[in-house]
This record gives structure tokens, sequence and C-alpha cells, in this order.
């Protein structure tokens, strides 16, 4: 047994064949073993340099390379003497997916289908065997379709179907209408077997009239306030309200900020309250408030109140009246229930009127009358000549109706 001389030629007429994230390379054995046998053959992927190597057979598979990557191929020969030339490199060729099921229908399952505010959120996964991508998903509802892409990350759809990899979930919000609603989802197959239903759900949205109270109705003079709150189960948005003061209505936009009613009924939001004030007369008036239905536009009751908005002629006093020499000083208070305004009191002297605005501040008669404020108190003072003088002091009535004798003194 005599050393080789040389090393092997090149091997020849290098094939690739693409498979998953992998190469197989063939080649045809040199023309020449260098005058000893070739103990092994290496094939390596251009650029990356991963290789394979061969006791001698003529083909072997390089691994972990990159799908859709282009790649080309050279292998040599080797004996005792060491390695021969590269091959010729190969066509270029690109690894590519490799599914691991079988071919078919896609697979998957619609999770949940969950009703909200006027739609249905719908989710789940689907993948096809003959593709590692995502795909198409169609959800209907009542049998009008949506189409998604079911890319989301799923990792318990990758820790499953391995090679797949884990973007096969989907969601998808669809609008409805309140009601019962059949949902079914589809995976959209892209090779054999078309597509498959994942499942299928009855779900209720919800619907009904209005929701709501009239929680408040104040009074202050010639003016009525109302407050409360409303809502339509389908939808989120702010609704409208009917508001009737003895049977003539006004629309009212319940868009108040009320976040109470925000917590008792989540997804809807805080803003449904109402709150507006009316002019009206003194008297007794019923008022009522009614939630307007978004969808079929009909009405439900929010409730009613009884009230009566002060009226009536004037009522005050005349506190005080007390003389130095000749001259007068009186004071007092007045209100007229028709107005929160100062009122006239007219103070009779002798015959002659002198006219004054009952407009001072009196914080006493604020704290027992709080609709009306505290500027309503009136003084004055004037000469006289002589005595035994009458001092009376009139509250001056608003509209029709008669004055109010406040009290008289004599000076």
């Amino acid at each position: 047994k005599g050393t080789p001389r040389t090393v092997p030629s090149a091997p020849r007429q290098v094939a690739v064949t693409p498979g998953h994230e992998s190469i197989k390379a063939s080649w045809l054995a040199p023309t020449s073993d260098g005058g000893a046998p070739i103990h092994r053959f290496k094939a390596t992927a251009h650029p990356s340099g991963k290789s394979c190597t061969t006791n001698g057979a003529l083909s072997c598979t390089i691994s972990g390379l990159t799908n859709g990557a282009s790649y080309t191929v050279t292998v040599v020969a080797l004996n005792d003497a060491g390695a021969g030339p590269s091959s010729a490199p190969s066509a270029s060729v690109s690894p590519v997916w490799a599914p691991n099921l079988a071919p078919g229908p896609p697979i998957g399952n619609l999770d949940a289908a969950v009703p909200g505010l006027g739609a249905i959120t719908v989710s789940g996964w689907t993948l096809d065997p003959e593709k590692q991508g995502p795909i198409k998903a169609h959800i209907y509802v009542d049998g009008v379709a949506v189409e998604v892409t079911a890319d989301k990350n799923r990792p318990d759809v990758g820790a499953a179907y391995g090679r797949y990899g884990a973007l096969h979930g989907f969601t998808a919000v669809v609008g409805a209408s309140g009601g019962t609603h059949t949902v079914c989802a589809y995976g959209i197959g892209v090779g054999v077997g078309g597509n498959r239903q994942l499942g299928c759900r009855q779900v209720t949205v919800p619907t009904g009239l209005p929701l709501g109270s009239l929680d408040e109705v104040s009074v202050a003079p010639q003016q009525l306030s109302v407050a409360g709150w409303a809502l339509d189960p389908d939808v989120a948005d702010s609704i409208r309200v009917m508001i009737t003061i003895d049977d003539v209505p006004r629309t009212v936009l319940a868009n108040a900020l009320r976040t109470d009613v925000g917590r008792a009924f989540p997804g809807y939001g805080d803003r449904h309250g109402f709150e507006r004030s009316y002019a009206t007369t003194g008297g007794f008036h019923v008022v009522c408030a009614y939630g307007i239905d978004t969808v079929g536009g009909g009405q439900r009751p929010l409730g009613c109140r009884f009230v009566v908005v002060p009226t009536g002629p004037p009522f005050g006093s005349l506190d005080q009246v007390t003389r130095s020499g000749n001259t007068v000083t009186v004071s007092g208070w007045a209100i007229d229930p028709d107005t929160t305004a100062a009122v006239v009191v007219h103070l009779v002297v002798g015959g002659q009127v002198l006219a004054l605005r009952a407009a001072n501040d009196r914080v006493d008669v604020g704290r027992a009358y709080p609709l009306y404020g505290t500027t309503h108190g009136y003084a004055a003072t004037f000469s006289v000549s002589g005595s035994g003088i009458p001092v009376c002091a009139y509250a001056i009535n608003l509209g029709g109706g008669t004055n109010t004798l406040l009290g008289c003194r004599t000076v």
C-alpha cells in the first residue's frame, strides 16, 4: 500500500432540492480519486457556511438554513491526501416550509363570541396544514360574513403544532343589533380540502327600552330644575330624554357626567346624566321624564314628580322705626315669592310716598328663606316736622295681585 499521490478531483453535477429550513444536495463522484479511495464528501451552503458530510455517500442534507433565503451548494471530496477542489456551484435554491400535518382543510376553533353594545367580539384560531403562515378566517353573523386574518399571537397553538408557529389567532368585533344571533367561524383553506367550519355560537346582544330615573325636581321662584339619568341598552352613546311639564314636552340630551351610572353599567361609560332648568309660573305642576329609545323610537317612563313653585303676594316686615329730633330712620325686609330679585317698598309718611328697593344684605332673611338669597333688606332716613305722624311700609307686588302692608308706626 502506497501513499496517495494526489487529492481527488472535484465532484460533478451538484443538484439541490429545497426542504424546510434545509437543502438536500446530491452529486456525481469525481472522475479521479487521486489514487486512493474517497472516504468523505462535504457539501457546503453559501453564503451561510453550514454544511453536511457523508462517509462516501453521494448525498446529504444541510440543515439550519432560513426559509426563503437563496443559497448555492458546493461539494468537495476527501481522501487520505486531503480535500480536493470544490465542485462548480449548484443552481440557486431557497428552503421552503414543509408541513408536519397531512394535507387537508384548515384546523382551528371558535373560542368565544362575547356580546357587547351593538357588537359581538369573536375570537379563536385556525391554520392550514399546507401553509406555515397565517390564513384567512370568515366570521358569519346571521349569514353575513366578515373576513379577518388569523395572525394574532397564540403561544398555545405554537406549542401544540410546532413548526407552524404561533401566529394563528384571530379576533374580530362585528356589529350586531340587539337580540339573539348565530355566530359561526370558518378557516379558509389554501390547498386541498377547501374551507372548514371552526364552530358556531348563539349570542344575545343587549336590547330593550331605555333605563334610568328622574332623580330630583327642585323649585325656585318662577323656575324648576330636573335631574336624573338615562341609557339605552342598545348603544353606549348618550340618548335623548323627554321632559314634560304639565304635559308640555321638551327634550334634553342625557350626556352629563354620572360616574355612579358608569360603575353600575360597565361598558356604557358615564355620560348619561341630565340636568336642566325651565322657567315656569308659580303654582302646582306635574313633571315627568321619559327615555327615548334609539332603535324603535319608543319611550320608557323614568318617573314623575308633583311640585309647587312659590307664588303669591309679597311678605316681609317693618322691623324698626326710630326718631331723633326731626330725623326718622326705618328698616325692614321684603320678598316677593315670584322672584329672587329685590322688590320695591313704598314708605308712606304722613301722606307722602318714598319708594325704596329692598336690596340690602340681610343674612338672617337668607337663612330663613334660602331659595331667595340675602339681598332683601331695606332702610331709609328722612326728616319730618310735627308729631304723631304715621309711617307705613308696603311691599309692591310684581305683576297682578295686591301689595302687602308690612307694618305701620307713629313717630
